[in-house]
């Protein structure tokens, strides 16, 4: 979903100077308007800064300019210009932007990938919007929309369809815009018949009369996987476009959409079309670099990252397909340079969250294809698990963990091979990060039962106790995993150890004829796990004793 932004935003029908009247800083303000308006960002940017000392309304259209030059860079001083320009307005509210301020600053910090900031800025514009008492109304819609597109980039579907329909419903289902947001989230969520009625309503509004909606509808038909369609509206978007920036947005996404159907020559033209249209395009310059790399263009594809990585610094994704390109021209030093710098950029919670939603989304994509439906559900569920690690708010962990247990119950399901013995110790991982330690207990039992039954699913467990130790070494652990999760799993391989050799030294004790000492162990192992599993639910607060130790507990 992408969200919609004005270049000058204007209140009660023209830009409101701050403070008394000053020749210099109202030639400024005018000449940085003219060039905003004749899509000249840079000297827009150029003439706003030199407004001093700065005012609510050259730090606004000076953050507003740098949006619209999209990329990262710009857009982090535009957060700068818009936290100076929400500082000025904090003592008086009546300042011009005070309000719509928080929605820009919003747009900055998704553009980011800064999900939790972006949405405590839609909510506070929408709050404003609801609360304000000045004479100029404020609509809350587009703070809504925008809200709903972060909680989509989030995964968090339920949240963005709500903020949706409540935008769709404050507009009263007339902007073709909104309701193609909401079929993107349909789509996401594998409603495809509602995400074609979003669109045919949007059709009949007339959506191809406006560059944003045909845009998104475009987006939409990826979604779908209708590339035809969605290459005809991009194409009709780019004709109706007169912004040189936003037509380099629109042949990127084009070229990502030819690139998606192997079609790389006219991908390849639509990314050096882009650039002409915006030179400081970053993922215009990462796709392309891709595809000269995959042509075996190494100086070329070098020199498109090197500028992509100039325009998006924080991109780890853009240092990993560099480092590939330093290794194919032999500069070993630089490759292993850029991968340690990936692997920084790409541990940060936001690029984790952002690389877990899209390998969700991609798992969902492939899912019909693979033939492997208990290989999909592992993935996803690792996937949802790795999401419930990154997330602070109870309630937004709940719903992955929801998710992950079912799909870990899933692959268990399916596993009719027992190909992924490691769903069961996982699973009871899981239940233990929300204090479901019953649940967790029943299936730590099962977990042994399967690994005593099945001599194919101990050495399916052991090799994957080797692997993840090997990633652990190497400092390259899935997100479901850290160091401690993975002592306990390890833990559960010693224990299950002991336990047979427990078990096999009373099997055949010969002074024990009645096997009293066995029935007794096995009694008491059970009755003392069961206790120790109490004791976890009654100790939430230490979180101290979980099951692990109740197991080496017994068989001590």
């Amino acid at each position: 979903m992408t969200t919609k932004s004005t270049t000058t935003v204007k209140r009660a029908g023209k830009v409101v100077p701050t403070g008394s009247s000053n020749t210099y800083r109202d030639e400024k303000l005018a000449a940085g308007i003219r060039a905003s308006e004749s899509n000249n960002y840079l000297e827009a940017v150029k003439q706003f800064s030199l407004i001093k000392p700065d005012t609510t309304t050259s730090l606004y259209l000076g953050g507003c300019a740098r949006l619209e030059l999209k990329y990262d860079v710009q857009a982090e001083e535009a957060i700068v210009d818009f936290s100076k320009c929400i500082q000025l307005s904090s003592q008086d509210d009546e300042l011009p932007f005070s309000v719509e301020v928080w929605y820009k600053r919003a747009l900055a910090y998704h553009q980011l990938r800064k999900y939790d900031e972006a949405i405590q800025d839609y909510s506070e514009f929408i709050r404003r919007c609801r609360s304000t008492g000045q004479q100029v109304e404020y609509e809350p819609h587009q703070g809504l929309i925008g809200r709903s597109a972060t909680y989509q980039a989030l995964n968090e579907l339920d949240n963005a369809l709500a903020d949706a329909n409540e935008a769709i419903k404050l507009t009263h289902h007339n902007d073709p815009y909104y309701l193609l947001c909401r079929a993107s989230i349909y789509a996401s969520r594998d409603e495809y018949k509602q995400a074609v009625d979003d669109i045919n309503a949007a059709t009949q509004l007339g959506c191809e009369n406006d560059v944003e909606a045909t845009f998104q509808r475009a987006n939409v038909y990826v979604e779908l996987e209708k590339h035809t369609n969605a290459l005809k509206d991009y194409n009709k978007a780019l004709k109706i476009s007169s912004k040189p920036n936003e037509q380099s947005e629109i042949c990127t996404r084009a070229g990502i959409c030819s690139y998606t159907i192997n079609d790389k020559p006219r991908a390849q033209q639509w990314f050096e079309r882009a650039l002409t249209l915006n030179p400081c395009n970053a993922q215009a310059y990462y796709h392309l670099g891709v595809i000269q790399r995959e042509k075996g263009q190494y100086k070329d594809a070098l020199k498109s990252l090197n500028l992509a990585h100039d325009y998006s610094p924080k991109h780890g994704d853009i240092l990993i397909e560099r480092a590939l390109v330093h290794q194919h021209l032999g500069d070993v030093r630089a490759a292993k340079q850029d991968q340690k710098q990936a692997k920084h950029l790409n541990s940060s919670t936001s690029t984790v969250v952002t690389m877990l939603i899209e390998r969700i989304k991609q798992i969902r994509h492939d899912k019909n294809r693979t033939g492997n439906a208990t290989k999909t559900h592992y993935e996803l569920a690792l996937a949802y698990d790795g999401l419930i690690n990154q997330k602070k708010d109870r309630n937004t962990k709940l719903e992955y963990y929801k998710t992950a247990v079912l799909e870990y119950r899933a692959t268990i399901q399916a596993d009719k091979q027992t190909v992924y013995p490691q769903a069961y110790a996982l699973l009871a991982l899981c239940q233990q990060k929300l204090h479901n330690f019953i649940e967790s207990h029943e299936v730590h039992l099962e977990f042994y039962k399967i690994l005593s039954k099945h001599k194919a699913a101990v050495y399916y467990w052991k090799s994957y106790l080797v692997e993840i130790e090997e990633q652990m070494r190497a400092g390259q652990l899935e997100p479901h995993l850290n160091q401690t999760s993975v002592s306990q799993l390890i833990h559960m391989e010693l224990n299950r150890r002991k336990y047979l050799v427990d078990l096999e030294t009373l099997t055949n004790d010969q002074q024990d004829l009645d096997k009293n000492q066995l029935n007794f162990y096995e009694r008491m192992r059970i009755d003392l796990t069961d206790l120790l599993t109490a004791i976890s639910i009654l100790n939430l607060e230490s979180e101290m004793i979980i099951i692990n130790n109740a197991e080496d507990a017994t068989n001590k």
